[in-house]
């Protein structure tokens, strides 16, 4: 037994994963080399994925390539396990797809937050508990700023900014807004874009100084 009978110094998904691996196609290392290829080529799906819908098929290109070249089969030292064909410990490569689902998912999950995807998200959120510690971190903080972006965005983008005319947070709110231009969810109120918020708050200071000058 796991823990007991064999020493693990992370969470137990992965060695559980690779018994099963075992007792379905038997042991061997070609079995973990093919399901560590299946993983790697899904990271460099999801990779590509966020990448294009952040910006756009020539950079998600891009990203893909210096993926593979870079990280992917790489030999630096003279140990090779430090890549994702035999990684030295496996919860690292899984831990790196499931961090990057649930990146995935809270994107889906700014733009509709239905059951389904939460529990989805929560699901996803619960597997790196049981992987390395660092992607729990990396987890949680992603999953806590997801929230935090959904719900300053709940009133529509920048409308404090706009009424108050306060343009250091208006500022903010144009950078919130450029970085999640492509989530339908964070413009379903018609909330200002990044031209018209410029523009308003450029129309609101010209009345102000318009009115302060017409006053006797």
């Amino acid at each position: 037994m796991l823990y007991r009978d064999a020493d693990c110094l992370y969470g137990p998904l992965s060695p559980y994963l690779n018994a099963a691996l075992f007792k379905c196609f038997g042991t061997g290392l070609m079995v973990l080399v093919a399901a560590n290829l299946a993983v790697f080529a899904a990271i460099l799906a999801v990779i590509y994925r966020l990448c294009r819908r952040a910006w756009g098929a020539v950079a998600a290109a891009l990203a893909g390539i210096a993926f593979v070249a870079v990280f992917g089969f790489s030999q630096y030292v003279k140990v090779a396990n430090y890549n994702y064909v035999t990684p030295y410990a496996h919860q690292t490569t899984h831990g790196m797809l499931v961090c990057l689902l649930l990146l995935a998912g809270l994107v889906r999950w700014l733009d509709d937050a239905t059951p389904r995807r939460s529990l989805l998200v929560g699901l996803l959120l619960g597997l790196t508990a049981v992987l390395k510690p660092e992607f729990m971190l990396a987890g949680g903080l992603v999953t806590i700023a997801a929230g935090l972006i959904r719900w300053r965005h709940r009133g529509g983008l920048s409308a404090r900014a706009h009424r108050s005319g306060d343009r250091r947070r208006g500022l903010a709110d144009v950078a919130l807004h450029r970085l999640f231009r492509r989530t339908p969810a964070l413009e379903g109120s018609r909330g200002l874009g990044v031209p018209e918020l410029v523009q308003s708050d450029n129309q609101f200071v010209k009345r102000k100084d318009a009115t302060r000058i017409s006053r006797p």
